[in-house]
């Protein structure tokens, strides 16, 4: 029942995470696009100033969800690839979030590339719960 567990984990955190992922970023980075537009239309006040004032608790609360997703799907990815050594299961999954949230580091089109595989991963590890509950039942 342990494998199982870890795998629905696995496979909800990855899903949510790398939609999270993806969607904090398009918005992160559609703000700041639109603040350095407004700024060269307007010439009142700078980019970044405006992107720091009006939606720095945007900015740093997506940074800090970002951050979170990041490490602790690196983590689980980690822990699964260890944990399912015994367990003839495939390793794409584990290799996808460990992959898939190294790649998020990179600011734009990592971070949107890095989500679309942490989904994949997540979506993996739920299909395979199949396999590791059969192979469960024998050992």
């Amino acid at each position: 029942m342990k494998n199982k567990k870890l795998a629905v984990t696995n496979g909800i955190t990855g899903i949510v995470g790398g939609a999270l992922l993806i969607v904090l970023t398009i918005i992160f980075w559609s703000l700041a696009f639109q603040a350095s537009y407004s700024s060269t239309n307007d010439n009142s006040y700078d980019a970044g100033y405006q992107l720091g004032s009006q939606y720095s608790g945007f900015v740093l609360g997506s940074l800090l969800i970002d951050f979170i997703i990041i490490v602790g799907l690196f983590i689980l990815g980690i822990v699964a690839l260890n944990y399912y050594k015994t367990v003839d299961t495939s390793k794409a999954p584990h290799i996808l979030l460990i992959v898939g949230s190294c790649l998020s580091v990179i600011p734009l089109v990592g971070k949107i590339i890095g989500g679309i595989l942490l989904i994949v991963g997540g979506v993996n590890y739920l299909i395979n719960i199949k396999k590791i509950d059969r192979k469960e039942t024998f050992l």
